[in-house]
């Protein structure tokens, strides 16, 4: 692998900073003509098209986890955890077993 000195390190540093800029000075000049708006339209549909399937893939394989969660944070919110243990104690493991092994 290669090493590189601080004066190297500095100046690859000051080439990304300046691209970064300008890229955004770019962005700014551009997002709002006509051209632009199409073509980011365009790519988004793409993209939509593309990525449907998997998207509702992942959705069906989580909607357990999810309505858990959404269970969850409901009963959070008006503060009955406990009553959310002790009605659907399978839903609460689930959604504290799968946060535990997200955060880790």
């Amino acid at each position: 692998m290669e090493t590189f000195s601080e004066n190297e390190i500095n100046h690859i540093l000051n080439l990304y900073k300046k691209n970064v800029e300008r890229n955004k000075i770019y962005y700014e000049k551009v997002k709002d003509t006509e051209e632009f708006k199409k073509k980011n339209r365009a790519r988004a549909a793409a993209h939509y098209e593309k990525n449907k399937a998997s998207k509702k893939e992942s959705y069906s394989n989580n909607l357990e986890y999810n309505k858990s969660r959404n269970m969850y944070y409901y009963y959070k919110r008006l503060d009955r955890v406990d009553h959310f243990k002790d009605k659907y104690p399978e839903r609460f493991e689930l959604v504290r077993h799968l946060t535990e092994k997200n955060q880790a």
